[in-house]
């Protein structure tokens, strides 16, 4: 069972810096609609493709 207590204060200390994409990424990760679209797109090309980047508006810093 998880430890993060969700109605204490404390365990969100670490999300009061984080940035908007931070953020949106946390929740496009959760959304099961993305998890299937990943899981598919992995399994018949190995890996993302950029038209799964561009579906789910997915831009990555190098």
């Amino acid at each position: 069972m998880s430890k993060f207590d969700w109605r204490s204060p404390a365990s969100y200390q670490s999300v009061k810096d984080g940035e908007t994409s931070d953020f949106a990424w946390e929740i496009l990760r959760r959304n099961p609609k993305y998890q299937a679209d990943y899981r598919n797109t992995v399994s018949k090309h190995g890996q993302v493709t950029p038209e799964f980047r561009r579906r789910w508006g997915l831009c990555f810093r190098s």
